[in-house]
């Protein structure tokens, strides 16, 4: 298990870049249940408390966290169930994940905000259909139980959030529902299995090891399964929503036996069931949630278990899921659908059990399970949507059952750079993405929170390489300068103190630009600028107004991509560096004070550099560099690469070898809090990774991989929260891949 060293949230941004670029209802009902009188079998909804963690964490994990990124709901796997609980005994309700071809399931811990971690446990690899939580053992804490297509598995919880896995392999058929329930009055919890094909009755010993009744209720193909007291006499009775037969009702003698009613409720494609009192007489009601364009049903009892149909059609879509709660706050229980490739569905109840649809459509994913609960500690119901082959998702709710996605989109550009700095002098961080093929560069203003708004300027239409901002006119606030590609001219944009921004109407040069930054090479006291070409690197000299003139220093005709500034000699003025792609050597060039630039004659490896950044990693007080090297042709991925400086500009290998990925990206920053600078790589086709220092420049990996698979080009460290640590904005794609926003939960 990795030991865990911070976390970040992922926020998905779309933003394309380019290049290499439930459950209460009767006597004995679960903890684990949403309170809504049913448990919707394939898509349980256990809403209760529990544990979850692996057998390294402590009881506190968040007191290790530091500079850790992750994003729980945008980890793409075959989710097939999701289901809330306290697992790890801290008061907030925390995530599994039951995913199904051969991945293993996952649990994600909740900051109390709503924000989840994952707890880097791997349950099991069977295919998954449906996860509940409850307390198996009656030790006080939530254990699982996962549905699968094979034999079903129990886990047992530590008390500490560490699964177990207690052996035991209950059945071998082909498991879509579980749920738990106290069905022979012992006061522990039984397991109810719906399958394709006989549903079974498993019996608590109290310890939480289940025993075979030898019932075997119905022959069709089970879908999901509800318990609740239907008939009012105490006991847990059993509703089995099926596929393409009708859905059923069986009665319990008390006991934990079951005797068909013989009521056949439907004929159409159901997928899941869940009861609930919807018209507030006291017993339980049944809501079908079916598939196929299958209208949704309900179905009212007469308080003795019969129930008739109320002929109201709820939509038409795929429904997977369906969940009963009270989200508008109104004493009533409202109805949410969870949908296959269509917009889930929010319908509000007028107390006397019938529904209207609110036309909130939540998302477009292929929603196979959902559960309510309250995720952020504000006292209302919040959506978790389980989706398959997709990222899973948090809706937030306002109190009156209006929900809103925490994922954040910018826009729908090719974004090749960004950076954050504070664009209209509030205190937090802002956004400038840099866009290619002709679309415009766009600014996002920062809330204080780190929510961002589109502040619907755009800049030019060129095609975009980099972007920096710098008080470029000594006015006290952060201007604007673009590197554009394809012969395109580099242009500056002046900031009017409020994050407005004009152009200058400057055009410095007209190369293929890779990179720009900003520094007062010459002294004067203001922010002269370097620019790296896929030609010559040119410096151009502030008039102090913020009016450029080319210096005429033409450093090189390597192909250049990144160029830093940084006073690596320690005589008190700035050096540069380029980073060099194509196979050429890494140059380090000396500032003779005056902003004269004297090649060192250093050739710093023969990589496909992309990206350099300098950075005192040892802590001897002078600047250090970090390479970070793209795909050689002929060689493959290149290795990043760490120099270590002498004090006087002169680089040695440290020898160390950070990864094999495509990097396109790096930047230095203190993600962890102890003070020194770690690393993070923006890499193309692979995820992207973090690397904490040991305070001597040694680098080891934390196996965070962050992304997946996307095309990251370009990534930013910086505080967009204002909770006292750098969090991490990576702009990728390809297409269609979306950027990325983790925030960091050190603090």
């Amino acid at each position: 298990m990795l030991k865990r060293l911070g976390h970040l949230i992922f926020i998905p941004f779309l933003c394309t870049l380019l290049f290499a670029c439930g459950g209460g209802g009767g006597g004995g009902a679960p903890a684990g249940d949403d309170g809504s009188g049913g448990d919707d079998g394939a898509a349980t909804v256990d809403d209760g408390s529990g544990d979850s963690g692996d057998d390294t964490n402590p009881t506190n994990p968040r007191a290790y966290l530091a500079g850790k990124f992750l994003n729980p709901m945008t980890s793409v796997a075959s989710t097939t169930s999701v289901t809330l609980g306290d697992i790890d005994g801290d008061g907030d309700l925390d995530l599994v994940v039951g995913n199904n071809e051969g991945e293993t399931n996952t649990v994600w811990l909740n900051d109390g905000t709503g924000n989840f971690i994952d707890s880097d446990q791997e349950l099991g690899s069977a295919d998954t259909q449906s996860a509940t939580l409850g307390d198996v053992d009656g030790d006080g804490d939530l254990d699982l139980v996962a549905g699968n297509d094979g034999a079903n598995t129990v886990w047992i919880n530590d008390g500490k959030g560490n699964f177990i896995d207690s052996g035991q392999t209950l059945g071998s058929a082909s498991t879509t529902a579980v749920s738990l329930g106290d069905v022979d009055g012992d006061g522990d919890l039984d397991l109810v299995v719906g399958n394709d094909g006989a549903n079974t009755i498993w019996l608590n010993s109290g310890a939480g090891n289940f025993t075979d009744t030898n019932q075997t209720l119905g022959s069709a193909d089970t879908s999901s399964i509800t318990l609740g007291d239907v008939d009012g006499d105490g006991d847990l009775d059993l509703v089995a929503g099926n596929d393409g037969e009708a859905n059923t009702v069986w009665r319990n003698d008390g006991a934990g036996n079951f005797t068909d009613t013989n009521q056949t409720l439907g004929s159409a494609d159901t997928s899941s069931v869940t009861l609930g009192d919807i018209d507030g007489d006291g017993d339980l009601d049944l809501v079908a949630g079916n598939y196929y364009g299958g209208a949704n049903i309900i179905w009212r009892n007469d308080g003795a278990g019969s129930f008739t149909d109320t002929n109201q059609t709820l939509g038409s879509a795929d429904t997977t899921s369906v969940t009963l709660d009270d989200v508008d706050g109104d004493g009533d229980l409202d109805l949410v659908t969870g949908n296959y490739g269509q917009a889930n569905t929010i319908w509000i109840n007028n107390g006397a059990g019938n529904f209207t649809d609110t036309n909130q459509t939540l998302g477009s994913a292929d929603t196979v399970s959902i559960t309510l609960n309250d995720v952020d500690g504000d006292g209302d119901l919040d959506l978790v949507t389980g989706n398959y082959g997709q990222a899973n998702t948090v809706w937030i709710n306002n109190g009156a059952g209006d929900f809103t996605d925490t994922d954040q989109t910018f826009g729908s550009a090719i974004t090749s750079a960004v950076t954050l700095g504070d664009i209209d002098g509030d205190g937090d961080l802002d956004l400038v993405w840099g866009n290619y093929f002709g679309q415009p560069n766009t600014i996002w203003r920062n809330d204080g929170a780190g929510n961002f708004t589109d502040t619907n300027q755009t800049f030019g239409s060129a095609s975009t390489r980099a972007v920096t901002l710098g008080d470029i006119d000594g006015d006290g606030d952060l201007d604007l300068v673009v590197g554009n590609y394809f012969s395109q001219p580099n242009t500056v944009w002046r900031n009017d103190g409020v994050g407005n921004f004009t152009d200058t109407n400057q055009r410095l040069g007209s190369a293929d630009t890779t990179s720009v930054t900003l520094g007062d090479i010459d002294g004067d006291g203001d922010l002269d600028l370097v620019v790296g070409n896929n030609q010559f690197n040119t410096v151009w000299r502030n008039d102090g107004a913020g009016n450029f003139t080319n210096a005429f220093q033409g450093q090189s005709s390597v192909a250049t991509s990144s160029v830093t500034l940084g006073d690596v000699d320690g005589d008190g003025d700035l050096d540069l560096v380029a980073g060099n792609d194509e196979g050429e050597a890494n140059t380090v060039w000396l500032n003779d004070g005056t902003g004269n630039f004297i090649d060192s004659d250093q050739k710093l490896g023969s990589t496909d550099t992309q990206s350099v950044t300098l950075g005192d990693v040892d802590g001897d007080g002078d600047l250090d560099l970090v390479a970070g090297n793209g795909r050689l042709s002929g060689y493959g991925n290149q290795a990043n690469t760490v120099w270590r400086n002498d004090g006087a500009g002169n680089f040695t290998d440290t020898g160390q070898t950070l990864g094999s990925a495509n990097t396109l990206s790096v930047t230095l920053g203190d993600v962890d809090g102890d003070g020194d600078l770690d690393l993070v790589a923006g890499n193309s086709d692979q995820a992207n990774t973090v690397w904490l220092n040991d305070g001597a420049g040694n680098f080891t990996d934390t196996n965070q991989m962050l992304g997946g698979t996307t095309i990251t080009t370009a990534i930013t460290l910086g505080d967009i929260d204002g909770d006292r640590d750098l969090d991490l904005v990576a702009g990728n794609g390809n297409g269609n891949q979306t950027s990325q926003l983790y925030i960091n939960l050190s603090n």
